[in-house]
């Protein structure tokens, strides 16, 4: 299992919401996978508190946007898609 660091103002909780095999293949340093269709079983596991700002993103944007819905469906406020994996490396994350 994967222990999260705790998500500060100044750092994001980090989900990669791609397959397991795909996050192996690569993903954003601190990034935690969590599969789109399992946040809602496993988010509070990670964080109950519904302020917590969390980034999520995968391959295109689309599978992160699923997961912000639901998210923002079960009362989390700070929810942010930043699209793909390249677009999180052109915004300056550094890959694991």
């Amino acid at each position: 299992p994967v222990v999260a660091e705790q998500a500060t103002p100044a750092q994001p909780l980090l989900i990669d919401v791609r397959t397991a095999a795909e996050y192996q293949t690569g993903h954003a340093r601190a990034a935690i996978n969590i599969p789109y269709e399992a946040i809602a079983e496993r988010i509070a596991t990670l964080t109950p508190d519904r302020n917590t700002h969390i980034v999520l993103y995968c391959r295109t944007g689309r599978r992160s946007g699923i997961a912000e819905q639901t998210l923002r469906q079960m009362g989390y406020q700070q929810v942010e898609n930043r699209g793909g994996l390249s677009d999180l490396i052109r915004d300056g994350y550094p890959l694991q």
